[in-house]
């Protein structure tokens, strides 16, 4: 338990000490954030060692401590170690130790390096607190906090207004799968009334279990659909929250746009971001709780993987950006890793994450490279082209062998190529498809066909990939002066150019039957996976890939390879291809410009309606604040002030008899008598 909390926090650790003295540190702090990922990486591997397998499939150890308390029901942290967890604990620390290493050169120079640093720790410490998660509320919280660490990773260079627009947009989406979490966790609290991961999976898991067994129906394609009539409603809300959750973060049909835009960040997080955390994430999630998920879901997950996968390979085909087609491959692949838990074989699809997450790292490592290199041509001779246009490149081969040879591999492996792990794992998901949907029959046996159609699109775009970087001459005369950029940047590509063979997973290269890797996780293991499959499928599949991928690859290799030319303008096809299904135009025009015309409006009815009326309302009140002023002024105050006026000009006058002379007096005395005196006599007539 020590060496896992370990692995946890030592890179929050690195993201504590980078934010506060990163930009004083020697290095930027570089060596310490490499350092410690380094020794989160070996406590993960001691890990690894004493817990995968060493007892039967998801049995898990367990650490907790009491957080809070809500009423009688008390809410316990803690950490799960079960063959799934040290697992994807000893994936993340691996790829991230190579990104680290990679980025010591590739970052080099950038005015913001030392902002880097604590970036990616905090990114690598919110992936291993989801996967150790035990409890389903802290993984929510991680779950946020790799979101925040994508959001500042696909935006670092900020100033650029895409990089700003692509970060903005990925925190958009991704907010949408958050609140299907946040309904989900509410659904399955009311309902179990605990956040504990294996609590809910037994419970729920048992319920479902309970719902199928009381029916008396053999199939279990219709018992799981007539679950729905006994199970509690609030597990497909749950279920479905899920689901949404993660479509979201792994980049599924139809959430799935963020992920291309997200390549406006530096190359070396797309490598993370691609293979080991954010889109790993949602795959993750639904392994983790797959036991509480009823078969009609899972039919919905399965047939929006195998969609997802098929336009992301056609969009894949035509994009001549060298990042842009690694993204929408890996949309592909993440695809059918979702056609593997849909047709109830998470095992294959975890399989296929660990071989996708060391080919698809080492893609984007050395699409690194080339960029890099060209990077740093174009500004040597001040040359006007794009860094990741592939029309720019050819004949890298010469200048770039390493980087040549290392993609060759991670490329066969994409394709399905035997004597690599990409065709093990792909073959396993492929397979159980197929016996999952001849188990269904009807239309269903589409999924598994178009999942094979999608291999034969991913052989041929990855061919014309490989071919118009590294192949032919080059279409730029200066980057013939291209040279391979140094250690940090080879060894890690070279460890992860190991780990595309097969060997590492199983000993025989053409069958999917003894690999631990898979069966280490449930009941329903490879064997199983067999079992219903017809021999013509898979001597099928296997002959598809000994020669129908080869064949493939190698039409697209004389495709591209010498062509020096390009169409300027695009079919209609390429062009409904290239812009992705219009996908971006069409919810920009049922979602975003409606919004924004609501905002607008909402701003419209506000500026004048509201602050209109406002304002009349302060002009009458200052208006009849003036008539109110006037009339104290000069009615109140006027009368006020002519009354003591009148008042004061009296006494003015009597005090003018005032004078002090007794003369004066009589005289007035004399006066007043005579008036007296004339006033009787006229009363007396």
């Amino acid at each position: 338990m020590f060496f896992a909390l370990a692995a946890l926090l030592l890179p929050l650790l690195s993201f504590i000490l980078l934010s506060v003295s990163g930009k004083r540190l020697p290095g930027k702090g570089d060596w310490l954030a490499t350092g410690l990922t380094g020794l989160s990486f070996v406590a993960a591997l001691l890990v690894f060692m004493g817990v995968f397998q060493s007892d039967a499939p998801h049995t898990s150890l367990l650490f907790k401590l009491e957080w809070f308390r809500i009423g009688n029901t008390t809410i316990e942290a803690g950490i799960t170690l079960d063959n799934l967890s040290v697992l994807m604990l000893g994936l993340v620390t691996f790829i991230s130790l190579l990104v680290h290493i990679y980025s010591m050169a590739y970052m080099k120079g950038d005015p913001r390096y030392h902002r880097y640093w604590p970036y990616l720790s905090l990114f690598v410490f919110s992936m291993l607190g989801l996967v150790l998660s035990g409890n389903l509320l802290i993984t929510y919280m991680c779950w946020e906090l790799v979101g925040v660490a994508s959001y500042l990773m696909i935006g670092f260079w900020f100033e650029r207004p895409k990089a700003a627009l692509a970060s903005q947009k990925s925190f958009i989406i991704n907010r949408l799968g958050d609140i299907g979490f946040l309904v989900a966790l509410m659904s399955l609290f009311s309902l179990a009334g605990t956040f504990d991961i294996q609590a809910l999976n037994q419970q729920i898991g048992d319920a479902l279990r309970q719902a199928a067994a009381a029916l008396p129906l053999s199939d279990t394609a219709d018992a799981a659909g007539a679950i729905s009539g006994t199970a509690d409603v609030r597990i497909y809300i749950a279920a479905a929250g899920l689901t949404l959750a993660a479509f979201a973060k792994s980049a599924q049909f139809p959430l799935h746009t963020w992920l291309p835009d997200a390549m406006e960040g530096p190359t070396s997080v797309s490598s993370l971001i691609h293979a080991a955390t954010m889109v790993a994430a949602g795959v993750f999630l639904l392994a983790r709780m797959f036991p509480l998920f009823p078969g009609e879901l899972l039919d919905v997950i399965a047939v929006a993987g195998t969609f997802t996968a098929f336009l992301a390979a056609t969009v894949a085909l035509v994009q001549f950006d060298i990042k842009k087609v690694l993204a929408y491959s890996t949309i592909s692949q993440l695809g059918f890793m979702m056609l593997g838990i849909g047709t109830g074989h998470y095992e294959a699809a975890i399989f296929h994450l660990v071989t996708h997450a060391f080919f698809k790292c080492l893609l984007f490592l050395g699409a690194g490279a080339v960029i890099h290199h060209i990077h740093e041509v174009k500004h040597h001779h001040n040359l006007e082209i794009g860094e990741q246009d592939m029309r720019i490149m050819g004949g890298l081969r010469r200048e770039m062998p390493l980087t040549f040879w290392v993609y060759t591999l991670a490329a066969a492996a994409l394709a399905g190529l035997p004597f690599f792990s990409g065709f093990l794992s792909k073959e396993m998901i492929l397979l159980g498809s197929f016996g999952w949907a001849l188990e269904k029959g009807g239309f269903w046996l589409l999924i598994p066909l178009s999942a094979v159609a999608t291999s034969l699109l991913t052989a041929w775009y990855i061919g014309r990939q490989w071919s118009l970087v590294f192949m032919g001459k080059s279409r730029t005369p200066a980057l013939a002066h291209v040279k391979e950029g140094n250690l940090k940047m080879k060894i890690p590509m070279a460890v992860l150019g190991v780990f595309t063979l097969f060997i590492w997973f199983s000993l025989n290269p053409f069958s999917t039957s003894d690999i631990a890797l898979a069966g280490a996780f449930s009941a329903n293991n490879t064997a199983a996976l067999l079992q219903g499959v017809p021999g013509i499928i898979t001597w099928g599949l296997l002959l598809l890939a000994l020669v129908g991928l080869p064949a493939v690859l190698y039409t697209a290799f004389r495709g591209f390879s010498m062509k020096a030319q390009f169409r300027e303008k695009e079919s209609g096809l390429e062009n409904f291809l290239s812009r992705g299904w219009y996908l971006d135009p069409v919810y920009n025009a049922i979602f975003v410009r409606p919004v924004l015309w609501l905002g607008n409006s909402m701003q419209a009815i506000d500026k004048k309606l509201v602050d209109g009326f406002l304002h009349l309302l302060e002009r009458l009140v200052r208006s009849l604040s003036k008539v109110a002023a006037w009339l104290d002024k000069v009615i109140v105050d006027g009368l006020v002030n002519a009354i003591g006026g009148r008042a004061r000009s009296l006494g003015d006058f009597f005090r003018g008899f005032q004078t002090g002379r007794v003369q004066q007096y009589m005289a007035l005395a004399v006066f007043g008598l005579m008036i007296l005196y004339l006033i009787k006599i006229v009363l007396d007539k």
